[in-house]
């Protein structure tokens, strides 16, 4: 299995080069496409620096995830924002689950780092809030195909895309201002249902 991982970026130098470090262990599998919506600051320069495929897209999430999926090679694609900072055996995790051939896409979830009680809190409430699109999604390529740009966010409401939660509880950390580390319980893994 090949992976992409697909990053829509716009100035986020600061926070990009804690992601792409997590990512590292990575790279012998997984590609890096940095879908860049007009960076100012160094960004570009970051994710070129870093090995990573650079592509310019229009502004705006949807199609910066559209043009990175367009130019990745991958069998997975897996959209991660510029400030989430991947568990080191995610790409084992996703692996694992797409080895059977049943599973179309998977989530991982959030925990907000930092000890005072909004991160304590938003990391409570966020599972519950999964079609808000923040928490790191992985779909193959396939499914993508198929479904379109809509793809990453159908299977957020499962009964409407006949998808199954197999598993569930990952937990990946996002950060304000440190990296934080993850445990590694297994990830949300959906199948398609009859």
């Amino acid at each position: 299995m090949r992976l992409s991982v697909v990053i829509p970026t716009l100035n986020e130098a600061a926070a990009l080069r804690a992601n792409l470090d997590a990512l590292t262990p990575l790279r012998r599998f997984a590609e890096i496409v940095i879908a860049d919506g007009g960076s100012t600051d160094a960004t570009v320069a970051l994710a070129e620096c870093a090995g990573c495929t650079v592509v310019r897209a229009p502004r705006g999430r949807g199609s910066q995830l559209d043009e990175g999926a367009r130019v990745a090679s991958g069998d997975v694609l897996w959209f991660l924002h510029a400030d989430t900072v991947a568990a080191q055996d995610a790409g084992e995790q996703i692996a694992r689950a797409c080895a059977d051939e049943r599973v179309v896409a998977g989530n991982f979830r959030l925990i907000f780092d930092g000890s005072e009680s909004g991160a304590k809190f938003l990391t409570a409430l966020y599972p519950h809030l999964r079609w808000l699109g923040c928490d790191p999604v992985w779909l193959g390529r396939l499914y993508y195909r198929e479904h379109g740009a809509r793809a990453e966010f159908q299977f957020r409401l499962s009964p409407e895309a006949r998808l199954h939660v197999v598993s569930s509880a990952f937990v990946l950390r996002a950060f304000s201002t440190i990296a934080a580390q993850a445990n590694t319980k297994p990830p949300s893994i959906y199948h398609l249902t009859p």
